[in-house]
């Protein structure tokens, strides 16, 4: 089983709503479930330590489930920095977890050393930035291409942002 988990900041509050889809499948269509949690003191953004405030959340979101069903985390954000001084979010859930994390990335991060990271879906010419930690980044790249959805974000992905921000969706793409 896969979990895609995202989480939305209230900056003022310290606070956090994170949000997780599970898929079977890379592939699946339809979500097999979501669970969402509320987050108190996430502490302020830090470039190049978004960990420190998301770890919290991913921790809380992944303790309502039984961990040993995943195969495979996919997190907003990177899985592997590669430039020997920072530590990428993806990177404290697979040393903790001892599963494979999928980072997907909008934007590039100046930290990233990771060659070949770029993954373009649907007619956006803007790419995502796919890294992973503890597997193998061609088969990431190729999940995130392979997943449902004819946009530049899979449907799963959007799905897990959209209820992390409390927006209205729908369940099927």
């Amino acid at each position: 089983m896969i979990i895609i988990i995202d989480g939305d900041y209230n900056d003022d509050k310290h606070t956090a709503h994170m949000a997780g889809v599970l898929l079977n499948e890379h592939t699946d269509k339809e979500i097999c479930g979501f669970i969402t949690a509320d987050i108190e003191n996430t502490g302020e953004y830090e470039s190049g330590s978004f960990y420190k405030r998301e770890l919290k959340g991913v921790k809380t979101l992944l303790s309502k489930i039984n961990i040993d069903d995943i195969d495979l985390i996919i997190i907003d954000g990177f899985a592997k920095f590669n430039d020997g001084i920072h530590k990428p979010l993806g990177e404290y859930i697979y040393d903790k977890y001892y599963i494979p994390v999928i980072g997907v990335a909008k934007k590039w991060c100046e930290y990233c050393k990771v060659k070949n990271t770029e993954v373009h879906r649907g007619s956006s010419k803007n790419p995502l930035f796919v890294t992973v930690a503890g597997g193998n980044s061609n088969m990431a790249k190729r999940i995130i291409t392979e997943m449902h959805g004819d946009n530049r974000l899979p449907y799963a992905i959007k799905l897990t942002d959209s209820l992390a921000k409390r927006q209205s969706i729908t369940l099927n793409n």
